[in-house]
């Protein structure tokens, strides 16, 4: 499988366990080592951002991708990729557009989200 194809069977598995909590996926899919600049500017790792969804404070309910791009730096993906997010975060609903960049890196032949930035756009 070439390499876009691989970045993108990638996010669409992060998506899927995003939106139905499945958190063995997530703890798959993001590194140990995660850094996450959230859109408030907050900067998260992997435990938190796992946190957010497990205990309820982050609920998806809808994702939908368009305008993504993936360019490489030799076993590095870097995603840049709009989303329409329908949600709830610490009892606030979210129904806006929103600009994520996700930095994936091959593991052997995992790859894991390293790093990423999301702020709103619209």
């Amino acid at each position: 499988m070439a390499l876009t194809e691989q970045i993108l069977a990638a996010e669409e598995r992060l998506i899927g366990a995003l939106k139905n909590g499945d958190f063995d996926a997530l703890e798959h899919l993001l590194h140990d080592d995660l850094r996450f600049t959230i859109p408030s500017g907050a900067l998260i790792g992997k435990k938190e951002d796992l946190e957010n969804l497990r205990s309820g404070k982050m609920k998806v309910e809808t994702m939908r991708s368009e305008d993504q791009s993936i360019d490489f730096v030799e076993d590095i993906g870097i995603v840049n990729v709009t989303i329409h997010l329908k949600a709830e975060f610490d009892s606030q609903q979210i129904n806006c557009v929103f600009r994520y960049q996700r930095i994936w890196k091959r593991f052997n032949d995992n790859w894991q989200v390293i790093a990423g930035s999301g702020f709103q756009i619209g």
